[in-house]
């Protein structure tokens, strides 16, 4: 039986919500085809991290550190950063296509083919494409569409390290630096209501009676 394997991205060695979120629109793949759900993590956190992701819905938890190979039948990724430039990649050198800013996510119970529904024609309608037979089905999931699972303290699961050998030179990119903006507020993916405006209001000053509402508002 193959996995239901989720990219779990971690920041700063935590786990993200995005991941959360993918671990509650795997759960609804597994419901329906019987298979696993499966994460990996990759960073200097990723073992303890773990306990955390099998908190929130993951079966099966891999790690960088023992040898082991993983075979999914589905590669659930979130739509950020990371997952918009890792997917499309990963599709190309498996020579597999990829679903992209998906809405939803069902499966053929029978058959483990997944439909996604997504956006098409600039988000004026929304269309249903099913993956054909080749394996894994690469899924890009917008950010903000499943709600996270509650998280559950007495959720078991199996955490295998994988020993994965990259020499650097074999690597093509790499993180020169990371750069943080303070930041005041609450984050716009997170905000309840947003409030926006624009050249209309005239110049800067009225902005402060947007933030002003924005406080309100809370």
């Amino acid at each position: 039986m193959a996995d239901i394997l989720v990219l779990a991205e971690m920041v700063d060695g935590e786990l993200q919500n995005s991941a959360k979120e993918l671990f509650q629109a795997a759960g609804k793949l597994s419901n329906q085809t019987g298979n696993i759900v499966s994460a990996i993590l990759m960073g200097p956190n990723a073992i303890t991290q773990s306990e955390l992701a099998i908190q929130f819905g993951a079966q099966k938890v891999y790690t960088m550190t023992n040898s082991g190979i993983v075979k999914p039948s589905a590669i659930l990724c979130s739509k950020t950063p990371l997952g918009k430039e890792v997917a499309p990649r990963l599709a190309y050198r498996l020579g597999v296509g990829v679903a992209q800013d998906c809405l939803d996510v069902t499966a053929d119970h029978k058959t483990g083919r997944v439909t996604v529904t997504r956006p098409v024609y600039g988000g004026n309608a929304i269309a249903k494409f099913k993956f054909s037979n080749n394996d894994p089905q690469i899924i890009i999931i917008r950010e903000n569409i499943f709600e996270p699972l509650s998280q559950d303290m007495n959720r078991t699961g199996k955490v295998t390290n994988l020993n994965f050998d990259l020499k650097t030179v074999e690597l093509k990119s790499r993180l020169i630096k990371t750069v943080k903006e303070p930041n005041e507020g609450v984050q716009l993916d997170e905000a309840r209501v947003v409030i926006g405006g624009g050249r209309g209001l005239g110049g800067p000053e009225p902005f402060e009676q947007l933030e002003e509402l924005a406080r309100l508002f809370g």
